[in-house]
């Protein structure tokens, strides 16, 4: 009843630009996907992948559970095409980090299905993180020659990207599309040489272009419902200081 509830509440505050732009793409996809044959995993991914960030662009805490399945799937895909890196930012990183937003998004979950936007980030933390990053990506590079991986130095940098992506997303910072932005581009030049092989791998280098339009949809989303999270807390801490104001005078 609870998920159904859920799925209402974000249907509710999709808005009409929001699924004209969705349902163009996905038509798209299905229909390039039946031209060019393309295989059963490919159209899953491109759907799933498409309604996964569509709902986690809207800050719905409903994205934590959508994001594991497309995690699963776009691992498979990956792997299936010799993409080792994707395929272990998948299952090692996404993965586990979509598990842990269930319960981290759940205890920072609103009213309406929303989750709390996080306020920005200290420059520490930012600072850990790219030398975190930095130093994983060279280990990254080496796995990744290690298993043969096509496309290396662009692997590397995409699993890097994931990462760091899939962290600021972890931790409710609206800027984590930025990065997903920088990684779809990756994505895309991934995918080219593959689709430029096979071109029922069309599908994926669509949905990625897609993902990318999503993902500026999500920065103004998050920005906007953080502004709005803000402007209520700003609110409720007034009328709490005006009855205190009210109970010392009273006393």
């Amino acid at each position: 009843m609870k998920v159904a509830q859920a799925i209402k509440n974000s249907i509710k505050h999709i808005k009409w630009y929001e699924w004209t732009y969705s349902a163009i793409f996905l038509v798209a996809t299905i229909v390039l996907a039946i031209v060019f044959c393309s295989p059963a995993l490919v159209i899953v991914n491109s759907i799933v992948g498409i309604i996964s960030i569509s709902i986690v662009s809207k800050g719905f805490f409903l994205g934590a559970f959508t994001n594991i399945v497309s995690a699963v799937i776009y691992a498979a895909l990956s792997y299936v095409n010799k993409y080792y890196g994707e395929a272990l930012v998948g299952l090692c990183i996404t993965l586990p980090m979509s598990l842990a937003r269930i319960f981290l998004w759940y205890k920072n979950r609103q009213k309406g299905g929303f989750i709390q936007i996080a306020e920005k980030t200290k420059w520490q933390e930012l600072a850990v993180l790219g030398s975190v990053a930095l130093a994983s990506s060279v280990g990254f590079y080496f796995m990744l020659k290690a298993f043969n991986t096509s496309n290396l130095i662009f692997s590397t940098i995409s699993m890097t990207l994931g990462c760091v992506a899939g962290y600021l997303q972890l931790r409710r910072y609206a800027y984590n599309f930025v990065i997903y932005i920088i990684n779809n581009i990756i994505c895309i030049c991934l995918w080219v040489p593959v689709m430029m092989g096979d071109i029922a791998n069309l599908p994926t280098v669509v949905s990625y272009v897609m993902y990318t339009g999503l993902n500026f949809f999500g920065i103004v989303n998050w920005f906007s419902l953080k502004k709005k999270q803000q402007t209520l807390q700003t609110e409720v801490a007034s009328e709490n200081a005006t009855e205190n104001q009210s109970n010392d005078k009273e006393n």
